[in-house]
């Protein structure tokens, strides 16, 4: 008989967000909490508002949309994965949480191949690929470490 075990190895996340400009060779701090595993501010989701503020996380997936906004999706949040969705707003330094759940370990919802719908979402996952197109205005994510449709932990 064969024991299989799933070590997973508590990590400190971070929820700080900065900018570094390359011809003044500084940092800026911008955004977010100077501590580790801040658990964040969910508030409503799809208002934006000063206070809104992803947990700290690490290997999530991101991406840059045409207005130059930054968006997150997911990763590993000190106690699990996630599939929260979140969009930072540049111009008034704000979060948007969009999409997702609040609680760790959810799984995927995934419908019909090929078929949008609103209550279709990624498991609660980390580590995978993102790529935006910019002609379609369209995310893709590709993998990663986290949950399926039945709630089970897979690669």
């Amino acid at each position: 008989m064969f024991l299989l075990f799933h070590f997973l190895t508590v990590k400190e996340t971070f929820n700080d967000f900065w900018t570094y400009d390359p011809s003044e060779n500084t940092w800026t701090w911008i955004n977010g909490t100077a501590g580790t595993n801040n658990p964040g501010y969910y508030g409503t989701k799809g208002v934006p508002d000063s206070s809104n503020l992803p947990p700290g996380r690490a290997n999530s997936y991101f991406w840059v949309d045409n207005d130059g906004d930054f968006w997150l999706f997911g990763g590993y949040v000190n106690v699990g994965d996630c599939n929260d969705l979140w969009k930072y707003i540049v111009s008034s330094n704000q979060w948007v949480w969009v999409s997702g759940s609040n609680i760790v370990g959810q799984p995927g919802v995934y419908g019909t191949k090929g078929v949008a719908d609103p209550s279709n979402i990624p498991g609660a996952r980390d580590s995978g690929t993102t790529w935006y197109n910019k002609d379609s205005n369209v995310v893709y994510i590709f993998g990663g470490e986290g949950y399926d449709s039945t709630g089970a932990i897979g690669n």
